[in-house]
């Protein structure tokens, strides 16, 4: 700044210079001084089919994900007001770096996608285009059941081919525990989830009641060893399963795995998991001894789980603790 003239930076880091008499009269917003977290929000809106609560939960564990996201002041997500054609949210964060709020507030809003899709949580459109879209849905017969069943024809396909079959759901010999025609009607039934990239599938320690089969895009994993100082990183991707022996043996997960790029998994819960073993008589029994047998081969991987408690892991991973485990699930489903 000198008599005349003043110099300033855009965001864009061009210098511009302006008369100060133009300066006198004009509002300037300082976005490097003071130092210190800024706030600033993210809007979005959610139909009122969708419980506050939830969307509330999952708007916050998207500001969670974002790491230049500040953890003190802590995010503050609320129902902002009631609008013609939904509910209107408003998620506040705090930022150390308010010059570059922009793309940081879209990492949080590509979040947000994907957790509302996880979710369920519907983003509605305007009223003037949901009145157009369920016009044209009555006036033109609509394609979506075919696209349904070719959808779900691919994750049956998917399923087929993937590790969870070979490794699971397939003999010593190789062959299928259950006929095929079966286990494609039951995997058709399954839903499928989309993971962005850098988003979390699950963490090392955390309990696991479903498992992940890979439809397309990669995942990258991390072990944490015992000492803390170790870790051990591996990748998977389309027709790899993650998260399986949690699923089968109710022991924690033991990797964190998250998504490399852009990813859309298949889901096998815990209940579809029991409604599978429950279509044959004696499946559950092959089962738990065609897994115990396959974690006596790769004991190494299971070396630490059985250090911390030894007496509840190899009761776990043996055939009548997979067995007691499937009855449970099975229990679970029945009582449902």
């Amino acid at each position: 700044m000198n008599w005349r003239e003043t110099w300033i930076v855009t965001r864009e880091n061009i210098p511009v210079r302006i008369p100060n008499s133009r300066v006198a009269d004009a509002r300037i917003r300082n976005l490097s001084r003071p130092s210190g977290p800024r706030r600033c929000s993210v809007f979005v809106d959610a139909s009122y089919g969708d419980p506050p609560d939830r969307v509330l939960r999952e708007l916050l564990a998207a500001a969670d994900a974002v790491k230049e996201v500040r953890k003190t002041p802590a995010p503050l997500a609320m129902v902002l007001e009631y609008k013609s054609y939904g509910i209107g949210y408003e998620l506040q964060l705090w930022l150390d770096h308010y010059a570059f709020r922009r793309p940081i507030m879209g990492e949080v809003r590509r979040h947000v996608w994907y957790r509302f899709r996880r979710a369920g949580i519907q983003i509605p459109y305007p009223v003037t285009d949901q009145v157009l879209n369920d016009f044209m849905e009555r006036a033109i017969v609509p394609a979506e059941p075919k696209a349904a069943e070719a959808a779900a024809r691919r994750r049956a396909a998917d399923l087929l081919q993937s590790d969870f079959v070979r490794q699971v759901l397939s003999g010593s010999d190789g062959r299928l525990l259950l006929p095929e025609e079966e286990l494609a009607a039951w995997a058709a039934r399954l839903e499928s989830v989309p993971f962005g990239r850098g988003e979390t599938v699950f963490r090392q320690g955390e309990a696991g009641d479903c498992c992940y089969v890979v439809l397309s895009g990669r995942l990258k994993g991390r072990i944490r060893h015992g000492d803390g100082e170790k870790e051990t990183a591996f990748e998977t991707g389309p027709g790899a399963v993650v998260g399986e022996m949690s699923l089968m043996t109710g022991l924690p997960r033991t990797a964190e795995v998250t998504a490399a790029e852009s990813a859309e998994l298949l889901r096998i819960p815990a209940a579809d998991f029991a409604e599978l073993l429950a279509r044959q008589e004696g499946l559950a029994e092959q089962m738990s001894r065609l897994i115990a047998d396959r974690v006596q081969k790769n004991r190494r991987q299971f070396e630490e789980l059985l250090a911390a408690d030894e007496a509840g892991a190899r009761q776990a991973l043996s055939p009548e603790g997979l067995l007691r485990r499937f009855w449970r699930l099975l229990k679970g489903t029945r009582d449902r």
